[in-house]
């Protein structure tokens, strides 16, 4: 039986009701989209589930509900991070907040799953003499124009009672300031992309702004690449350390960030050439990025976001919640009680921008084992034996079109999930049997895909890139291949595509958030 963090209640946000969400689904409630948000279309399947088991068809989850969907409430928090900091925000409420600020509302909930796993990562490494913690958590400055935690000092004491005398309270109250700042600058949306309104100067001709590799701001706290300027030399050179090192790896936080969020093709475009339009594709691709980058940033830059230089101002300055600080508190006893445990053990970091352990993967093969698939999964690993994806896909040509046939492994959480999924149209009926490479051949192809950026298709909507690793499928970005929605596939059957892998909508968003940006998909048939 799944478990899951706490009973959902109306107005809920967060992965408690996705769990909801997808078992109401597989029984054939409809939800019209799996999106995490308890509001009327959940609570209206929620009655008809209700009322077709006898009971009063208010629209209400209690635990009978709850057990009869094969769900239960989790008794202790899990010992893997990924899995209990979503849970600790989740029994905070804390994804309803609602933002006065800018008017900005309410944030996706994956945003606060995400910082909340950042921060964990960062206050390990606080405990542990992390280079990048230490410099964030360091004494105040005696600059208000340079250090924006001083700037920040008396309105952070008064609404969170934080006095920032310790490394560890330092390091919280930089974060709360980052919820804040995420929250006027993107809505917490990882994936925000340079604001368009200066091309006109939001109708004031002498704050017209032409966009350039440097000055482009992008991703959660719309930092541009220009701040390197700015800052210290000690800050250039660690910031550019941080820009180096998720280069070379895959942001295992992203999934995270994506709940909840949606991201649009105008997002995704990246300006200029050179490293600032690294930075900017970095910046909304790699979240941990962004939030070390941006926290360095901070502490020697603060005149670089309009939201700081307007501390305490009603309207422009960002704000400073208590809940913030709340729950990064829980985080801190959450952490410590693991890091008194195993004190010599590195806890969070290891999760973050390195390669999987064995012991992940190899329980990924043990499920793999199960399903007729471990052959195919270790393909893949073999394939990239050094990608820090979290996520890894198999779709089995062996299988009917009337099956479940794509596979998402899931190492974090220790899952595999199966979904629906269309096969060419000149491939086969009921089976896929013939595979082409060929430019309009409208056939399905074979072998290892890598992901790449989602974007916004006129006809179907969010769509994902994919590019084709081997000789069967060299073609795929020339033929058009990509992983997108269709109504024609259903819970009992998928339709025929011209080559594409064709998913329900109501599982599009899910497959999507997991797979994007670096993912591998191995399609295949004996």
């Amino acid at each position: 039986m799944k478990t899951i963090s706490i009973i959902p209640s109306f107005g809920d946000k967060g992965q408690h009701v996705e769990a909801v969400q997808i078992k109401l689904t597989e029984l054939g409630y409809s939800l019209g989209n799996i999106d995490g948000a308890y509001g009327n279309q959940t609570k209206n399947a929620i009655s008809s589930f209700r009322e077709a088991h006898n009971l009063d068809g208010n629209g209400q989850l209690d635990a009978a509900v709850l057990k009869l969907l094969g769900l239960t409430v989790e008794k202790q928090l899990s010992d893997d991070p990924f899995v209990a900091i979503p849970s600790l925000v989740d029994r905070t409420g804390i994804s309803k907040t609602r933002w006065e600020n800018g008017n900005r509302g309410q944030a996706p909930y994956g945003f606060y799953y995400g910082m909340g796993l950042l921060y964990a990562n960062l206050y390990e490494g606080l405990k542990k003499e992390d280079r990048v913690a230490q410099e964030v958590a360091k004494p105040l400055g005696d600059k208000r124009d340079k250090d924006a935690l001083l700037r920040f000092k008396e309105l952070i004491s008064k609404e969170t009672a934080n006095e920032l005398g310790t490394a560890e309270d330092r390091l919280r109250g930089l974060f709360v300031m980052l919820f804040g700042l995420g929250l006027m600058e993107s809505n917490g949306k990882h994936c925000c992309g340079w604001d368009r309104g200066k091309l006109k100067g939001w109708g004031d001709p002498t704050k017209i702004k032409v966009p350039t590799a440097e000055n482009s701001e992008a991703g959660l706290f719309q930092t541009s690449y220009d701040i390197l300027e700015a800052v210290s030399a000690s800050g250039r050179k660690l910031m550019l350390e941080i820009f180096k090192k998720y280069q070379l790896s895959q942001d295992g936080t992203i999934a995270l960030f994506a709940k909840g969020a949606q991201c649009s093709l105008q997002d995704a475009e990246n300006y200029g050439e050179g490293e600032g339009k690294v930075f900017q594709y970095l910046s909304k691709t790699s979240p941990a990025f962004s939030v070390e980058f941006t926290a360095v940033g901070l502490r020697s830059a603060a005149r670089h976001w309009n939201p700081i230089i307007n501390v305490g101002d009603h309207e422009d300055g960002l704000q400073i919640k208590k809940g913030c600080d709340d729950l990064l508190k829980d985080i801190q006893a959450y952490v410590d009680h693991y890091l008194d445990a195993e004190p010599q053990n590195m806890w969070v970091l290891p999760k973050l921008g390195t390669t999987q352990s064995d012991p992940l993967k190899q329980q990924a093969l043990a499920l793999a084992g199960e399903i007729g698939q471990k052959d195919q999964l270790q393909a893949l690993f073999d394939f990239d034996s050094k990608s820090k994806a979290n996520y890894w896909a198999i779709v089995d040509y062996n299988k009917p079109r009337t099956e479940k046939r794509l596979f998402i492994f899931d190492l974090q959480n220790k899952e595999v999930k199966s979904y629906m999924v269309s096969h060419a149209k000149n491939s086969g009926d009921l089976y896929a049997t013939e595979f082409s490479n060929e430019i309009g051949s409208n056939k399905s192809c074979l072998g290892i895909f890598k992901t790449g950026k989602t974007y916004i298709s006129d006809k179907n909507g969010r769509s994902l890139y994919l590019d084709g690793l081997q000789e069967t499928n060299s073609n795929t970005r020339e033929r058009y291949i990509v992983l997108h929605p269709g109504e024609y596939v259903t819970d009992k059957n998928a339709g025929r595509s011209l080559g594409c892998f064709v998913v329900s909508p109501v599982y599009i968003k899910e497959v999507i958030d997991h797979l994007q940006g670096g993912s591998y998909l191995l399609a295949w048939r004996s």
